[in-house]
C-alpha cells in the first residue's frame, strides 16, 4: 500500500460521516470558493456571461425615406460628434485595459510573495 493510499484510507476511516478524503475535501486552510471567487461580482467569467448591451445613437431606418436639409445637417453634426466620442471612448477603454493588466501584475506578484511566505513556513529550523 502506497503512502497516498494510506493517507486517503486513514482519512476515510477517521471521517465516516463524509465521503471525502482530507486531500479532496481540503484538509487545509484554503477555501476553494474564496480562492476561485471573482475579483468583482460583475466580472465576466464562465459562471457570469455579463451583459452584451449595445450602443445605438439613432434608430434603425426600416423603410426607405427622404431626408430634408435640416435633418441631414443635424445627422451630419451628430455623426461628427459621435466620431469624436468614439475616439475618446477607444482611448478610455485602452486605458482601462492597461489598468486591468497592471492590477493583474500586482495580484500575480502578491500571490508569488504569499507562496514564498508559505514555502518558508514549511522549512523547520
Amino acid at each position: 500500500m502506497g503512502i497516498l493510499a494510506r493517507i486517503t484510507s486513514a482519512a476515510k476511516s477517521s471521517n465516516k460521516s463524509s465521503n471525502e478524503s482530507s486531500l479532496s475535501g481540503g484538509g487545509h486552510g484554503i477555501d476553494k470558493n474564496q480562492v476561485l471567487a471573482p475579483t468583482d461580482p460583475t466580472v465576466i467569467n464562465p459562471m457570469n456571461a455579463g451583459t452584451w448591451q449595445t450602443v445605438r445613437t439613432a434608430p434603425i431606418s426600416e423603410t426607405p425615406r427622404y431626408f430634408n436639409k435640416t435633418e441631414a445637417d443635424a445627422l451630419k453634426h451628430v455623426a461628427a460628434q459621435k466620431r469624436e466620442e468614439a475616439r475618446q471612448a477607444k482611448r478610455a477603454y485602452k486605458s482601462l485595459k492597461r489598468l486591468e493588466e497592471s492590477d493583474a501584475q500586482v495580484h500575480t506578484a502578491h500571490r508569488s510573495y504569499i507562496k514564498g511566505v508559505a514555502d518558508n513556513e514549511l522549512i523547520f529550523p
